[in-house]
């Protein structure tokens, strides 16, 4: 969606003390747009500092130190309202800011959103050779948008599933232990149960792949 515009903005390519502050984007000499989105990252002042790449359809914010910024917020400044046929794709990308990752869609009745961005939990975020995050947001058809977020709520279901089928294999892993006692049926883990499944998960993973939690879940059914 992103042209490799992007790329020429000023500031995220350079070393930078931490914490960095966000670079100054008119550095880059591109419009500032002020007035019409705002971002948020939990325990950050919100900023409102988006360059206009395409003017009325390309923008870009910076977030510093996307190592500790869980979840971002964008949304619609008071007084700004989409056009009813238009909506607003949103991703992110890291230095050179040239592969580009779908973080979610606004839309005329959802004019803001709270997004999860698993920034945290990716080992080669290190703050010292990524500073920056890139936030784009591309203003399209509102068909385009729906479909985009359609496609990402069926990702979120079925990863959904996917943990619902590892949770249900760690629950007949542990059924095992079951154990006849004066007081009922019991179950009667040894210390090592967890390691035990985990390494037993991982083997089978690594032999054979996702498919035999569907097979089991489809025996068990």
């Amino acid at each position: 969606m992103y042209s490799a515009a992007p790329v020429a903005l000023a500031g995220p390519g350079a070393a930078v003390a931490a914490p960095a502050p966000v670079p100054d984007p008119s550095a880059a000499g591109l419009p500032l747009v002020t007035t019409t989105f705002g971002i948020l990252v939990g325990g950050r002042p919100v900023s409102t500092d988006f360059q206009e790449v395409v003017p009325g359809a390309r923008y870009t914010a910076f977030v510093a130190r996307p190592s500790e910024a869980e979840y971002v917020s964008l949304f619609l400044l008071p007084g700004m309202a989409f056009p009813p046929d238009k909506g607003i794709t949103i991703m992110y990308a890291f230095a050179p800011f040239e592969d580009w990752t779908t973080l979610g869609v606004l839309t005329p009745d959802r004019p803001s959103g709270t997004f999860r961005t698993g920034w945290p939990a990716l080992p080669s975020l290190s703050p010292a050779e990524h500073p920056y995050a890139m936030i784009g947001l591309a203003v399209e058809p509102l068909d385009a948008v729906s479909s985009v977020g359609q496609a990402l709520a069926s990702a979120e279901y079925d990863k959904l599933g996917f943990a619902e089928l590892v949770a249900g294999d760690l629950v007949r892993f542990l059924s095992s232990f079951a154990q006849s006692t004066p007081g009922g049926e019991r179950i009667v883990l040894p210390p090592t149960a967890i390691d035990r499944w985990k390494e037993r998960f991982t083997d089978k993973f690594r032999r054979e792949g996702p498919g035999f939690l569907y097979k089991k879940a489809s025996t068990s059914a």
